[in-house]
């Protein structure tokens, strides 16, 4: 059992109750980002491809999900699931035990660098703020049903363990991280490298004591990196390039910095940097920060990599793929509530007066934002309904999702709406195409691209997408009937679902208030 179970009372024994009770008072705080809508994020993703292990004749002729998982290990360890339980009970148990291998990680992390009661809680607090304010290239550690969470758990285990010394325990927690996700566990490990150069010794870090760690974790991680590898493997160069080109066009918010990006990273570069020459934390423990500018290095790699692309392109718009923020983004949000509370610490003991004043401060601030978003994710699960969403249309939404899976053949192909991303969910049938489900290899991001252009005639795929908000522009409700039935022929469409003032005059085989569902396989 690790330490951070257990902390010293009064008279120097171990007191597994606080211990524990401070574990639960980890998890409610944390939970509070796991309480939203189900589906989230991308949960109609992950959980979708878990629930068709079972249910393979329901996706069998969809573009996204009738394909290989990029964490296949995560998905052969968790698919199981979905021969007893349905995409709901999925997302939520994966939830619940990745909130609590997190609340587990946080609470060892910040009992090997604070041995004091109760400081996992208030860190795990003002993780929440930041986590909830802030997001370095839409980057998440937490708070829906796929991967990452589980990476960022063992990597938070793992730095725990490095922290201590603890170096072939280090390795086997970065190897399961990579397991679940290859990008997570693998910029952590580079990181980690990066810190033993930058810090020229501070890191006892002994690879001739730690070997059997590095093979056993690097073994847990090979089946998972090979997977990822052999994705695109036997596809042409041009295919791969062009595959390239769309995926930074269909998430430059994952592979770009903005603005408000450059600000957190120079938060958090002065941050590290006060933390390591004031000595804030006694040297055994800089592995840590040491770790965040490796991080840091990563990302100002993946700067230098994006002003390569400005000027040339097609010689670097391939590498921008690997997602060079990512972990600077977890490094961000591990690092900076530690080094925030040891600092309000110190200033308390210099400086009472500015200390308690800006304590007070950001407790108000962070609990008001916490305040706010635990109220939003609990009103939107009480009301099954996404804050974004009207409620009535909504609800009318998945009634018609939920006609299609009870009457429509499980191998028909539906034409929805290109910008609502749950189709898959609740409706459990093929699509041609949707904005969110982006494939994986080469080949089927460049059809799936395709797809999305033939829909929307000949515009811009991002400049049509980002004009249909709901209720304002619609894109299938646009296209006329000869066009539709153009696509609907193209992709053998065999249903059509959309709003329900669709300008066709096919006879709908199911309506309610706000969608209609059209059988067409007999009009073309």
């Amino acid at each position: 059992m690790e330490a951070s179970f257990f902390s010293k009372n009064q008279n120097g024994s171990l007191s597994w109750q606080v211990g524990f009770g401070e574990f639960l008072l980890v998890v409610l705080v944390l939970s509070v980002e796991s309480l939203g809508v189900v589906p989230e994020g991308n949960e109609s993703q992950y959980v979708t491809q878990i629930y068709k292990a079972w249910h393979t004749e329901m996706f069998a002729n969809d573009l996204c999900y009738d394909r290989p998982c990029a964490h296949g290990l995560f998905f052969y360890a968790t698919c199981w699931l979905g021969a007893f339980m349905s995409l709901t009970q999925i997302a939520w148990t994966l939830r619940i035990v990745s909130t609590l291998l997190l609340a587990y990680g946080w609470q060892s992390l910040s009992w090997s660098l604070v041995p004091r009661r109760y400081f996992a809680v208030f860190s795990a607090f003002l993780l929440v703020f930041f986590h909830s304010v802030t997001s370095i290239a839409g980057e998440w550690i937490w708070g829906t049903a796929e991967a990452k969470p589980f990476a960022y758990a063992f990597v938070l285990l793992a730095l725990a363990s490095g922290v201590r010394e603890r170096w072939n325990r280090m390795w086997i927690f970065l190897g399961l991280a990579s397991m679940c996700h290859i990008l997570v566990g693998g910029w952590s490990v580079v990181a980690l490298f990066v810190a033993w150069v930058v810090s020229r010794g501070s890191i006892s870090l002994s690879l001739r004591r730690s070997w059997r760690g590095m093979l056993i974790g690097g073994a847990i991680a090979l089946p998972t990196f090979l997977s990822v590898a052999s994705i695109n493997y036997g596809s042409l160069e041009s295919i791969c390039h062009a595959a390239n080109v769309i995926y930074l066009e269909r998430v430059p918010h994952h592979l770009i910095l903005s603005s408000g990006d450059y600000i957190s990273l120079a938060v958090f570069a002065v941050a590290l940097f006060c933390t390591l020459y004031r000595s804030l934390f006694d040297n055994s423990k800089n592995l840590l920060f040491y770790w965040g500018v490796g991080t840091l290095f990563i990302a100002f790699m993946g700067q230098i990599l994006y002003i390569g692309y400005l000027f040339a392109p097609d010689s670097f718009v391939g590498l921008l793929r690997f997602y060079w923020y990512r972990i600077s983004s977890g490094g961000f949000l591990i690092l900076m509530p530690i080094i925030v509370l040891e600092g309000l610490r110190r200033l308390r003991i210099d400086m009472p007066r500015v200390g308690n004043i800006c304590t007070a401060a950001l407790i108000l601030v962070a609990g008001a934002c916490i305040w706010e978003e635990g109220f939003k994710n609990i009103y939107a699960t009480c009301t099954s309904t996404p804050d974004d969403e009207d409620p009535q249309e909504y609800a009318d939404w998945v009634e018609a999702c939920d006609w299609v899976e009870k009457s429509v053949p499980p191998d028909a192909i539906v034409l929805a709406p290109v910008e609502e991303p749950t189709f898959a969910w609740h409706a459990c049938r093929p699509c041609v195409a949707n904005w969110k489900d982006l494939p994986i290899r080469a080949v089927d991001i460049v059809e799936w691209h395709r797809r999305m252009r033939y829909i929307c005639q000949s515009e811009r795929v991002r400049e049509a997408i980002k004009k249909s908000e709901r209720g304002e522009i619609d894109i299938l409700e646009r296209i006329p009937r000869e066009k539709i039935l153009d696509v609907c022929h193209e992709f053998k469409a065999d249903y059509i679902l959309a709003e329900s003032d669709a300008p066709w005059d096919f006879p709908p085989v199911f309506e309610n208030k706000s969608y209609k569902v059209f059988a067409v396989s007999q009009q073309y």
